[in-house]
């Protein structure tokens, strides 16, 4: 019961200096001495170990310095006439725009102008299985034909991390036109080189140039 009065005492000294306003305009974050003191022999009783000790005493300084911090704001007329929110503003979904991408980038049978965006690769250069390629940019038609192995590492890469944020099993995606979920993850394993025992941007590509 001692203990539990002790505790509250402690509480409202902390939040009394909290609240205190600044000694003078020399030690403007300063608050009172006799809290500090009362904090310490409280604390003392308790028992409290030195590090809670030392937080409790810091505590009062910092919420006070931000209390009085704001009483000292430079505000400027112009600034302050500005509209909060610009006309028409509407704040994007983020989280729903990253899902749409992953959507529309991880579909092979999708149609449409520059689509689709993904392919499947059997090239099986240094890895003998299928893996997938992503166009570093789009703008040319059947691009899957004509990059055929050409993707790279960055970019395939970067889509799964984004998927894998989002909260999907990039291990068991399903890819439209699929029978089975399939390992994404699993197939980055074509940009790896076995005889130097790196991973590189591209298929084919020697660690001994640019990783470009």
């Amino acid at each position: 019961m001692i203990r539990r009065l002790l505790l509250l005492t402690l509480v409202g000294l902390v939040h009394s200096a909290a609240l205190a306003p600044p000694l003078s305009n020399l030690t403007p974050k300063l608050s009172s001495p006799s809290l500090s003191v009362g904090i310490i022999v409280v604390g003392h009783f308790m028992k409290l170990p030195l590090a809670l000790l030392t937080v409790l005493l810091s505590a009062p300084l910092t919420v006070s310095h931000a209390a009085h911090a704001a009483d000292d704001a430079i505000t400027t007329p112009r600034i302050e006439s500005f509209p909060r929110e610009g006309k028409g503003y509407a704040l994007i979904d983020w989280h729903q725009r990253a899902e749409d991408f992953l959507a529309f980038t991880l579909d092979p049978v999708r149609k449409g102008d520059y689509l689709p965006l993904m392919w499947w690769d059997d090239s099986k250069v240094h890895w003998k299985q299928t893996t997938f390629g992503l166009p570093s940019y789009v703008g040319m038609k059947h691009q899957w034909g004509v990059f055929r192995n050409a993707h790279e590492g960055i970019v395939t890469m970067g889509t799964l991390i984004s998927g894998a944020l989002l909260g999907h099993d990039m291990t068991r995606y399903s890819v439209p036109g699929g029978a089975h979920p399939v390992n994404l993850v699993r197939m980055q394993e074509a940009y790896f080189l076995p005889e130097d025992g790196v991973f590189l941007d591209g298929i084919g590509s020697h660690s001994d140039g640019s990783f470009w």
